[in-house]
């Protein structure tokens, strides 16, 4: 029961502490005890005009309005939320989920809404109504009326200059504001807020205060999970040039550097968090980094011998396959050459590649049937036919969504990745990047934040076949990759024989 109390009064007062006052004391006894009726009876006896009323009756108004249940279900819950998987006696399927699920009477809700909107509107400066009016939207996960709300608390804000007033009239403390921002985005994001909305909180309070270096990490952080990697760098540039000491910062800009092949730039930083950070373990990953940065900058691009791929794949069947599980279990003890062996010689191993099936996972994709195109994509990357980031990508974005296991997925992605960099850097004919399924292209770019495709050509060169795609960038010059398709066209060709 204390539990509840202490989740019930988050909603209007969860960064200020009750004063000691004999009417809040009276309602907290009676809260704890569910007593609506003398909740009630308080209520009437309480003076409208002043603000503590609303912060009493939104509370015994949520008292009334929330009903706890326990859910079984076939369906996994919503992202965010804690569930009891129930497994088969063998434990290989899932039969369904046990969790908690919370349901709020509309009308209700709507007396909170409304109690809320009038003490706002009489006492615009008292910031605990303002984010209980925020907690109550987010409480019944509308993130929308959350975020619609806090927009209104940066308006006033230009307004009263964060003059805010607190409990009893109290002032606020220093600096509140922004850490409650900070607090509601960390909330939006673990209770299932999509990325949509957590960036329109994100650019409403760099509106209001563009040198937030919070704010400013976290638009990079979420322009990089949509590939945006350039736009993510520039964010992340201008938060550490605002607070230079920022470690966890640094850490993400050079992740940002890595994830676009920018090695030298990778090296830089993770050389100035070297220099700078004085934690221990940063001091120990950003050596680790450092060398392997080293190792890959002074290795050669190397080109793929596909012939000797062919051979090694029909003449050393029994080592393929060990190499093959290990790809399957995310080994990331795998050389990029064992790798290479596994992306390139899969067509030639009894191993059709994944481009023929694509097509399934996508429509059941396109019908919104998550769970199928997720089983049917296990299916395909466990069953050794999955050598395109395209399908891997889909397996474990799909995984994330459905509370699935997936990092598995996203390591193998991110091993083929790291062996694609090191056979060929793309950007000229005699260096283009081998691929094994033309889909791969658009993932490889994604990855690299490419956009704005300004043509497209099927080329021969030194008698290979290459895909060279001509991107317009910001100062209106054009950047090229190319990518040898000897593989996906050989398909191709088989297929039409």
């Amino acid at each position: 029961m204390k539990r509840f109390i202490t989740s019930l009064l988050a909603i209007i007062a969860c960064l200020y502490a009750f004063a000691q006052n004999e009417k809040y004391e009276q309602f907290l006894q009676l809260a704890e005890a569910k007593d609506t009726v003398a909740i009630s009876a308080l209520m009437n006896d309480w003076d409208q005009n002043d603000p503590e009323y609303y912060v009493v009756a939104s509370n015994y108004y949520l008292l009334k309005a929330r009903e706890e249940r326990v859910v079984v279900s076939p369906d996994a819950p919503q992202k965010g939320t804690d569930a009891l998987t129930i497994t088969s006696v063998d434990k290989d399927n899932v039969a369904g989920y046990i969790y908690g699920e919370v349901e709020y009477n509309p009308v209700w809700m709507q007396k909170i809404y409304d109690v809320l909107e009038e003490g706002t509107a009489k006492f615009p400066d008292r910031i605990d109504l303002w984010f209980g009016l925020v907690k109550t939207h987010e409480e019944a996960k509308d993130y929308d009326g959350a975020i619609a709300t806090l927009e209104r608390v940066l308006n006033r804000a230009r307004l009263n200059g964060e003059l805010w007033i607190g409990l009893q009239n109290e002032p606020a403390e220093d600096n509140m504001m922004a850490e409650t921002l900070q607090q509601y985005l960390s909330e939006f994001w673990d209770g299932g807020a999509t990325n949509e909305q957590l960036m329109r909180l994100i650019d409403a309070v760099l509106a209001y205060n563009p040198n937030s270096v919070y704010f400013l990490s976290d638009k990079s952080a979420l322009l990089s999970m949509d590939w945006k990697y350039d736009e993510a760098i520039d964010y992340a540039k201008q938060a550490l040039t605002l607070d230079p000491e920022d470690m966890l910062v640094a850490s993400n800009l050079a992740f940002l550097y890595s994830s676009t092949n920018r090695r030298q730039e990778a090296l830089d930083m993770y050389t100035y968090i070297r220099e700078h950070s004085q934690d221990p373990e940063d001091l120990q990953w950003a050596e680790e980094c450092i060398a392997s940065l080293q190792q890959e900058i002074a290795r050669q691009y190397r080109t793929v011998d596909i012939q000797k791929m062919k051979k090694y794949a029909r003449k050393n069947q029994k080592d393929y396959e060990d190499l093959l599980q290990r790809f399957l279990q995310a080994d990331e003890s795998l050389t990029d050459d064992e790798i290479a062996i596994l992306y390139y010689a899969a067509p030639f191993a009894d191993h059709k590649t994944s481009n023929i099936y694509m097509g399934e996972v996508t429509d059941l994709i396109n019908a919104k049937q998550y769970a199928e195109a997720y089983q049917r994509g296990k299916e395909l990357v466990n069953g050794t036919q999955a050598f395109s980031l395209d399908l891997l990508l889909d397996v474990a974005q799909l995984g994330e969504y459905l509370h699935e296991e997936y990092m598995s997925y996203y390591t193998r992605v991110g091993m083929l990745f790291r062996m694609l960099h090191g056979t060929g850097n793309a950007k000229s004919p005699d260096c283009a990047l081998w691929v094994t399924d033309v889909s791969d292209e658009y993932a490889i770019l994604n990855i690299y934040g490419m956009k704005s495709l300004a043509s497209q050509s099927l080329l021969h060169f030194d008698g290979h076949s290459l895909d060279m795609m001509k991107f317009r960038i910001e100062n209106g010059s054009a950047l090229i990759f190319y990518f040898n398709v000897d593989i996906p066209m050989a398909i191709l060709d088989d297929m039409f024989k």
